[in-house]
């Protein structure tokens, strides 16, 4: 694509921030950019604006991401799902802590292609999934993904919205299915840097034997309560200040519906120390519980817990088929918490 002339850029980021409010009568007459992050889907850039005259309380800069057209399909299905995201639920979700301020969010941006203009979080930076994350960020990070459920469980609009991803129980089974077939190879490739007992559980889960010790069967993790996810809340979508904080959580491309346990167990079985899931995770589902029924959800606490429970195993039976491939301190904190719950 061709970049538009800075002036033409400066003009409108000038009109669609006095839309929103964020300027008066001052206006942008300079814009210089730098970007910030280039992935297979689209460019990040942070826009230093000058004005024409002085604006005190006019944002110094602004976020731009801009979507690429030429994708393929799949990558096509998270731009447009992360675009919806930003135009259509953020909007709905105003006071939430931890979202971005939306300027602007078009499918059709400045240059025909999807593009998404933000406020400017500041200097912040994407964690470390190999490392994890604090319990401080996790503290943050499980209140704001509770806010997020508690406003939009059992929202049937978003559940039948086309372009949200439905974690049901037939997307669970076929996950279960494809676990399977690719179970051996997986073990064979990456099975020494897990913990002992995880290919015993690993092979029940995929052939429905764990039901005994499973209180709610893992197919029926599709089947219950919903609200929006944000589907893959790893390490690397929370964004920390300097001083380790969590700022924002980002990366909505994953955004989906499905149970709202399913985000919390991807958090902190993947990116919460052992020593720190072990000793604080029934802490964090209390409050879990607690944020849903101040949206109304009647929850029961043994039924959550089962359900998490079953959860554990979902991102690593997604490790097992192949559809995402994480670093090897995560697979092994997560494998750890699932033998943590069904290692007998």
């Amino acid at each position: 694509m061709t970049p538009e002339p800075r002036e033409v850029v400066a003009e409108r980021l000038t009109s669609l921030m006095r839309n929103v409010g964020m300027l008066g009568s001052e206006s942008i007459v300079r814009v210089e950019s730098s970007v910030l992050a280039s992935e297979q889907r689209s460019r990040t850039v942070r826009m230093e604006l000058t004005y024409d005259k002085r604006a005190s309380v006019a944002p110094e800069s602004v976020v731009v991401k801009d979507f690429f057209g030429e994708v393929d399909e799949h990558q096509w299905v998270l731009t447009e799902r992360e675009v919806r995201f930003y135009r259509d639920v953020v909007p709905t979700l105003a006071g939430m802590p931890g979202l971005p301020r939306v300027i602007s969010a078009s499918m059709r941006g400045s240059e025909g292609a999807p593009e998404v203009v933000l406020a400017d979080p500041g200097d912040v930076l994407p964690g470390d999934p190999v490392a994890g994350i604090s319990m401080e960020a996790a503290v943050l990070a499980v209140d704001l993904l509770g806010h997020l459920h508690s406003r939009t469980v059992d929202d049937a609009k978003l559940y039948s919205a086309p372009w949200a991803e439905v974690v049901d129980s037939q997307s669970i089974e076929w996950l279960r299915q494809e676990a399977g077939e690719a179970l051996d190879g997986f073990l064979a490739e990456r099975g020494s840097d897990l913990p002992r007992r995880t290919d015993e559980v690993l092979r029940r889960a995929v052939a429905g034997r764990l039901k005994a010790s499973m209180p709610v069967p893992l197919s029926d993790l599709g089947g219950g309560r919903f609200s929006l996810l944000h589907g893959r809340p790893d390490a690397d979508a929370l964004a920390l200040d300097s001083a380790g904080r969590l700022a924002e959580l980002q990366g909505w491309g994953r955004l989906s519906c499905g149970d709202p346990v399913m985000d919390i167990a991807w958090l902190l079985g993947g990116s919460l120390s052992i020593a720190d899931r072990r000793a604080h995770e029934e802490t964090f589902l209390r409050s879990h519980i607690a944020a849903l029924r101040t949206g109304g959800a009647d929850i029961d606490s043994i039924a959550h817990r089962d359900r998490y429970q079953g959860a554990l195993l979902v991102p690593l039976l997604h490790n097992v088929a192949g559809t995402i491939a994480e670093p090897k301190a995560v697979l092994r904190r997560r494998a750890t918490a699932v033998v943590d719950h069904f290692g007998w």
